[in-house]
């Protein structure tokens, strides 16, 4: 009999370096370190840092640098990709909504196990970071297997691969937002920022194109 192999319920994760991200990580970590220090604390799962507002995309360091029209080109590309949403609807377009934040861990900072609600993509992108030993999981960022199943083996048998990313700087990737993840311990004495971005959208119906008013 001969046997073929199929995937089913596989997840795509998104990864890749931004271009020319020393110029734009160098505004981003300036602005972002002078907000740390005078902005509330909005943290959810931070423990031991620091989270901004959600507007970063509208901040005149974002906007100036670029890295804005970079999160919307590459969130169009994304959502089409998903077949989340096509260019060719008849009657309706199609709005990108995005949110963006910033994540401040100094040393021994961490965020816990959390997933993003009210989206369908989520994204992270490294500003600044240490250089972690090879072995190190320092600041890792790691997806928890979505399989009930994996949270019952027996402790000392082999489960799901852990998937980790290590941070550095100018890498952005995305992930499904459903999926639980959470970040190691930061234990390098350079603070750990990072941006995180939520991606969803909605149809909304086609504004008629205004008639010539009458003479």
């Amino acid at each position: 009999m001969n046997l073929s192999k199929e995937a089913a319920f596989t997840v795509s994760i998104y990864k890749g370096m931004m271009d020319d991200h020393e110029k734009i990580n160098e505004v981003l970590a300036k602005d972002i370190t002078k907000r740390a220090k005078s902005d509330p604390n909005l943290k959810k799962n931070t423990h031991g840092g620091w989270s901004s507002s959600k507007d970063l995309l509208d901040w005149p360091a974002a906007v100036e640098s670029g890295f804005t029209t970079r999160i919307h080109e590459i969130a169009k590309r994304l959502m089409l990709d998903q077949n989340i949403f096509t260019e060719e609807t008849q009657g309706f377009d199609f709005n990108i909504l995005l949110e963006a934040w910033a994540n401040l861990l100094p040393k021994s900072g961490y965020h816990g196990v959390h997933l993003h609600s009210n989206c369908v993509l989520s994204a992270v992108y490294y500003v600044q970071c240490g250089e972690p030993d090879d072995d190190s999981l320092s600041g890792a960022f790691e997806l928890v297997p979505p399989m009930p199943q994996a949270s019952v083996m027996t402790p000392g048998t082999r489960g799901p691969v852990p998937f980790r990313i290590k941070p550095e700087p100018g890498l952005f990737f995305v992930f499904p937002s459903w999926l639980h993840h959470f970040v190691h311990m930061n234990r390098d004495a350079t603070p750990r920022i990072s941006i995180a971005i939520n991606m969803r959208g909605n149809y909304v119906v086609k504004k008629k194109k205004e008639t010539a008013a009458a003479t």
